[in-house]
Parts: C-alpha cells; structure tokens; sequence
C-alpha cells in the first residue's frame, strides 16, 4: 500500500513564525512519525509538507487502523515556538497495489493516492481516504482532473473562444452593453458548454489563468473595433480579484489599450462577500481608472442589501432566480420591484437576467428596470474569429 500523508495548517506555522520555525516543526513530527512506523513500513518526504508511507504484505483492514494511528499521532502533537504553541493535522489518501490490483506503475500508483487525499482535503480534511475505482466522488475528481489537462492545452493550443450577448438598455439613451463569455472549442471542434469545465476551473485555481484569457482576448476585440461604443462586461472570479498579480497585469493593460472606459467587470456577490477587502481594492484601483462594476447574481445571498454600502459599485444584476418567473410569480415580482427601487435610490442602474419571453420583458419594463439580457433579446454568439 502507498499512503500519501499532507499536513494541514502547517502554513499558518511558516506564515507566523518563519520558515525556520517551520522547518523545526518538521523534524520534530517527523521524528516522531518516523518511530510509529520504523518496523511498519518506509516513511519519506515528498515536498514541502507532504510525505509518502510505503508498506508490504499490506491488508486493507490493516491499512484503515495504520491510517487511523497516522492521524491520530499527528493531531496529538503539539508544536511550540517562544511562548505560542501550534496544532496540525493531516489529510491521508491510500491506495492499495500489486496482488489484486495489477497493471500499476509508480506513477499511477502516486496520482491514485494524491487524488484520495485530495478528496479526503474536500471532505473536511483530518481524516482518510481510500482510492477505489468504483467511487463515484473519485471518478468525479477524476473528471475534474482530465478537465484542468483540457484547459491548459486549449489556452496553449489557442482554443478558447470568445462569446458575446448583449444586455440591452429598456429606457433612456444608455450604451449597450455585451457580457463577455468563455467557450472552449474541443479537439473535434465542437464548442464545449462552459458549465462542463469552469468548476473544475474555480475548484483547481486555473480560472485566473482564463479570467486573463477573457480579459486580453477582450482589450484586443476593442482595439480592433475602436469606432464601437458599448461596454464589454468581464466576469470574474474570487481568484482573480484577490490576485495581486491580475490586479497589475489588468491595469497595466487597460491603460496601454486605453479601454478602461468600455469596459464593466461583473463580480458575483457570492465571491464578494467572501473576499471582501479584497473586493474593495480591486474595484477602488480600477475604479479611479474609469471601469465601471456590477454585482451579479444580487439577491442570491442572504445579506444581499448590507453589502451594497460596502462596495463602490455602478449597477446590479439581479439573479434569475427572481427574474425568470417575474410574470407569473407575485412574491418575485415584489422582489424585484424592491431591489429596483433600491437600486435607483442609491444611483445604481439594475440589471434584468434571464428574461426569456416578451412578458418578462414587459414586466421589467412597468417595474423600470434598466437593462435586460436573455435568450429572447439575443443569444450568445462569436465575438470575432481572429483574436
């Protein structure tokens, strides 16, 4: 069997005391596990804080109590440092080889562990997990892993595509706007739904990766195009904005392309709250350049309204979960008629999504809602074929 063992919290050791403090930590826990399993099996070091446990003549029960005690050693001990005193804890993923389970290589035999511990990470951390192939959580994973190899090859190989739909003003003499939208083209040429690969995106950290692909891809769109006057609305993520590195990259290239006025940055309120500092840096750097910024999905949160004070921004998309239903439903069309007026009383302008037929945009229009963007204005399509 080969357990792959990751610590948890052992960054908080490094990030307040210092890599010295943690390397000390290190020895010390590995001291100690190395006497647990010195006639057990070999314990090494992988990287950083992550080690391997290799054992023959291994049973599964076997393992499980082995896993168990592994734990349990490590939750234990206590590390000290001056007058602080620090606790961690471990992550294990398990996989069993050999008789039984013929056809491994080394490297199988790793990524099968590296995924259960990954999954025993997602499920709480502190505990273990066993790789079994009928699993439906690994094979899931497993999907999500082929999806991230997708991802890169196709920024890399230049299959990315570039979608737009417009949000189209109700009332008054306002500039059309055009949500920028993701597409992947697969190797057979078809066009992938975004809903097949953007989670596995957010879950593994590659959506900065494509947050900057939309956002490059779109400058260059307006470069190309400098006699249009809509404004390109760039979703991003919770990564994105809390990236120091996508904060400058951003603003350096805004600035070269001189676009800062045509472009809107649309953040989910979920991910603002959760970031909020965060949130608020972004839209004041960016802001004081001329972008303007919606809160999307408003309304989907349960403090939806506490955190319009909190955060400068120019307009809300209120969710579809209100807007789809608003002509049929009266407790949504309520819901939707306070957050406009809302809206209007601190100088926001509001957002209709999902507006799929004419009595939905009827609707939007008596309550006096500013935009809408739906199916039934107009569906997504390709921006252009050569950025």
């Amino acid at each position: 069997a080969f357990c792959y063992i990751d610590l948890d919290q052992f960054k908080l050791v490094n990030d307040t005391c210092g890599h010295h403090a943690g390397d000390r930590m290190l020895r010390e826990l590995i001291q100690m596990l190395g006497n647990f399993t010195a006639d057990k099996g070999h314990l090494f070091r992988v990287g950083g804080d992550e080690f391997g446990l290799l054992t023959r003549d291994a049973s599964l029960e076997g393992m499980l109590m082995l896993c168990d005690e592994l734990i349990e050693i490590i939750n234990v001990y206590r590390f000290r440092h001056e007058d602080r005193f620090f606790r961690v804890g471990a992550s294990v993923g398990m996989t069993l080889f050999g008789k039984g389970h013929p056809g491994m290589d080394p490297a199988e035999i790793m990524v099968r562990a590296d995924k259960a511990c990954y999954t025993a990470k997602n499920l709480g951390r502190n505990r273990y997990q066993v790789y079994q192939d009928s699993d439906s959580g690994m094979r899931a994973l497993e999907v999500e892993m082929d999806w991230i190899t997708e991802i890169n090859a196709a920024l890399d190989e230049g299959r990315m595509t570039l979608y737009r739909q417009s949000i189209q003003p109700l009332n008054g003499n306002r500039p059309t706007h055009h949500e920028m939208l993701v597409r992947l083209r697969g190797r057979d040429g078809q066009i992938v739904n975004p809903g097949q690969f953007l989670p596995a995106a957010e879950r593994y950290g590659t959506i900065t990766a494509i947050d900057r692909w939309v956002l490059d891809t779109t400058l260059e769109y307006l470069s190309n195009n400098p006699h249009r006057q809509d404004i390109c609305n760039i979703n991003l993520s919770g990564a994105s904005f809390s990236d120091p590195g996508f904060l400058s990259h951003a603003i350096e290239q805004i600035e070269r392309h001189q676009a800062a006025r045509r472009i809107c940055f649309e953040i989910t309120e979920t991910a603002a709250i959760s970031r909020l500092e965060d949130a608020r840096q972004f839209i004041r750097m960016l802001g004081g350049m001329g972008c303007q910024f919606a809160l999307d999905d408003f309304g989907s949160g349960m403090s939806s309204f506490a955190y319009l004070k909190e955060l400068p921004i120019n307009s809300i998309k209120i969710s579809g979960d209100f807007v789809r239903n608003i002509a049929t439903n009266r407790h949504d069309y309520v819901f939707v008629s306070t957050m406009t007026r809302l809206a209007h009383d601190l100088e926001l302008r509001c957002v209709g999504e999902f507006v799929q037929d004419q009595d939905i945009l009827d609707r939007l229009r008596e309550i006096g809602v500013d935009y809408a963007q739906g199916f039934h204005l107009h569906k997504p399509e390709p921006v252009c074929h050569t950025c």
